[in-house]
């Protein structure tokens, strides 16, 4: 394998051969390194935006929410849409990549997966979307607070 144009071999110690950096040739950085990285090559030069699939409404309620391994927690429900919501839970088992039924009152729970969980909140994805056929959970959405 020929070696690298900026990496040559150094002196033999022993057995051995130890590599040393050839900086000849090289062009110093007189700009600050951001204005020398294209944003279009680097995901950290711009900020992701923040982006949901559906509208989203700030609530206040409690649901309870249940680990695929049968664990169970009481959760404060934050904010709610047709395809997830963030809940504020002090559950330990609670993480990002685990699989939870949500209960809201007396339906059936909806199956969700935790995609991020710190400092005690969790975003939650619903597997499917809310559908009519949900009443409390569409009241909540559509902002009817008789719930």
């Amino acid at each position: 394998m020929p070696p690298s144009p900026l990496l040559r071999v150094g002196k033999a110690t022993g057995t051995q051969r130890v590599p040393t950096l050839d900086l000849r040739g090289l062009v110093p950085i007189t700009r600050p390194l951001e204005a020398a990285i294209d944003p279009a090559l680097c995901r950290t030069c711009t900020p992701r935006p923040r982006t949901r699939k559906a509208p989203w409404r700030s609530v206040s309620g409690e649901v309870v929410v249940t680990h695929a391994a049968g664990e169970q927690a009481t959760a404060e429900l934050r904010d709610v849409s047709t395809h997830g919501c963030n809940v504020l839970c002090e559950a330990a088992w609670l993480r990002g990549g685990i699989f939870v039924s949500i209960r809201l009152g007396d339906e059936a729970p909806l199956q969700a997966i935790i995609r991020w969980a710190r400092s005690g909140r969790c975003g939650v994805e619903f597997l499917r979307p809310i559908t009519p056929d949900r009443e409390q959970w569409m009241d909540m959405v559509e902002g009817d607070d008789s719930w």
